[in-house]
């Protein structure tokens, strides 16, 4: 009897529209949707919340005020089977009100109404941010298969097609990934690559000038790119002569390999990019012009500031407590910024040579490699820098990287070096005879390291399993004939779970094994230091 009386009690409430009980109301309660933020380059949101929204997303006080009233309704529902899912009765009456359909017909529009509408700023706008968004959501899969945590697991397909392609990665790389975009891309050469220390989905290429252009732009050119915007950053369609500017730098989504989260322009070349390392809407580039400009993606595609002009910066890094800037340039001087005021270095250093390559280490200490092959030291008290003993290369360095004191270095004389305090320890020359283009610690594994070279392969080397032999050898792209494409720089990211490597115009992302990448062992890096300083 007890029971019945709490169900009568019940039913009672329900059409009265008095107190429910809390059983009542968690069995009519609207389940919650659980929602997340696609991360992107802009602070503002892409599309504005219309007001009737505000109206949606009511309060539970509400939800239980609709329950409570429209009791008999939810009843109805259950038993009969009258309206479609989206809330419309079979007389055409939605939410108890009717619509006239004839009134929300849709309207075709003529030829010159067409033409007036897809010429509105405000429709393009639109198109090209609901695109993005669609974009975004049609390459979760993509985004998927290169953040992943693998555990060693690659697909039989793709060993296949490895093995097929005899790339020779098959058993090291989880997936891959191409980004371009012809008609912004073609012709130009990726010049540098970052990865967002923000947003671990973004990251960004810098491009030489056209192949087609032989001169960089005069002094009028440069001026000229600090006008007022008039393009988004965001933005595919180019304005006239944008298309062959000397300078351009791309932001790429992860998720969206066929076309730029935003695009950068200038009127010299960039030969070196990286993003703010606080301010998640800057990015940063040097050029060939001498000139470190800042762009902004809530302002549009051109610079918000620059510096003065001076000799072209070859090398930039992002440097840490404190936090800052390094960047070398071809007449010797290495420049120090601080983040609060990138128009002026706030210290210089000038080395006897023409640098060519910059790295640094994680006390903020500077290695710089010249043209002429010599390892440039510049130390935390920058009036003790020095050149290091006898030359590294007979060539040009093309790279440096350092961990602790140990000093990796790749040139045009086909080799990569490994020095300790001026000392060469190992070195190894290219079998193919072709200049090595980039060598670069992973920033995770102690023994392990990456190269890239002109003939197209990336080599890995872990130095606790052998010092004589790479662990893996990896083809990138071929041409149509078959041929290795040659590579131009390569670019941990900072899990060491990824390479983003630029061959020609084109930017690759190789995902390597868990196996190959990040899982070590305690003695590591002490077999790695037996190896390479036998007793």
């Amino acid at each position: 009897e007890d029971i019945s009386d709490n169900n009568n009690s019940n039913n009672n409430s329900l059409s009265t529209g008095g107190p429910l009980s809390l059983a009542t109301r968690h069995q009519y309660q609207i389940p919650k949707v659980a929602k997340f933020e696609f991360g992107t380059q802009t602070l503002e949101e892409d599309f504005f919340i219309p007001a009737k929204e505000e109206e949606e997303d009511t309060s539970d006080e509400n939800n239980e005020n609709n329950i409570s009233k429209g009791g008999e309704d939810f009843e109805n529902d259950d038993n009969n089977n009258d309206g479609d899912d989206s809330g419309n009765n079979k007389d055409g009456t939605k939410n108890g009100k009717s619509e006239n359909i004839e009134d929300i017909a849709s309207k075709i529009l003529s030829s010159e109404e067409k033409e007036e509408a897809v010429s509105k700023v405000s429709f393009s706008s639109f198109l090209n941010t609901a695109s993005k968004k669609v974009e975004r959501i049609l390459g979760e899969p993509v985004l998927a298969d290169l953040l992943v945590n693998f555990v060693g697991e690659t697909d039989g397909k793709e060993n296949e097609d490895a093995a097929n392609r005899d790339d020779g990665g098959g058993r090291y790389v989880s997936a891959r990934q191409v980004f371009e975009h012809s008609k912004w891309t073609m012709g130009r050469c990726v010049t540098d690559m970052d990865w967002s220390p923000l947003h671990r989905e973004l990251m960004l290429g810098s491009y030489d000038m056209p192949t087609n252009t032989t001169t960089t732009s005069s002094s009028s050119g440069l001026l000229s790119a600090v006008k007022p915007n008039e393009r988004p950053s965001s933005s595919l369609v180019p304005l006239s002569g944008e298309l062959k500017s000397d300078g351009l730098t791309l932001v790429w989504n992860l998720a969206m390999p066929s076309r730029p989260e935003h695009i950068f322009t200038c009127g010299s070349p960039v030969l070196s990019a990286r993003f703010h390392p606080t301010e998640s809407p800057l990015v940063i580039g040097g050029c060939h012009s001498g000139q470190l400009v800042i762009w902004d993606v809530r302002t549009g595609r051109l610079p918000v500031q620059r510096s003065g002009q001076g000799y072209p910066i070859c090398g930039m890094q992002v440097t840490e407590k404190p936090a800052g800037l390094v960047t070398a340039s071809t007449d010797g001087k290495v420049s120090f910024w601080s983040l609060a005021n990138l128009r002026d270095p706030a210290e210089t250093v000038e080395l006897r040579g023409n640098l060519s390559s910059l790295g640094t280490a994680p006390s903020n200490a500077v290695f710089c490699g010249d043209e002429s092959g010599c390892i440039f030291h510049v130390p935390v008290k920058r009036k003790q820098s020095k050149r290091l003993p006898n030359p590294n290369h007979f060539g040009m360095v093309t790279a440096v990287s350092v961990k602790k004191k140990l000093v990796l270095s790749s040139g045009v004389d086909w080799t990569v070096r490994l020095t300790k305090n001026g000392k060469t320890i190992w070195d190894v020359t290219s079998n193919s005879y072709e200049y090595m283009s980039d060598v670069q610690w992973s920033p995770v594994h102690p023994s392990l390291f990456a190269t890239a070279s002109s003939d197209g392969v990336v080599r890995l080397w872990n130095f606790a399993e052998s010092i004589e032999q790479p662990q893996a050898e990896i083809v990138v792209e071929r041409d149509d004939d078959n041929n290795p494409i040659g590579l131009n720089k390569i670019r941990w990211s900072a899990d060491g779970k990824r390479l983003l490597v630029a061959a020609g115009e084109r930017i690759h992302i190789i995902s390597l094994t868990e196996d190959t990448a990040i899982r070590q062992k305690e003695e590591d890096e002490d077999r790695m230091l037996n190896r390479l300083f036998p007793l």
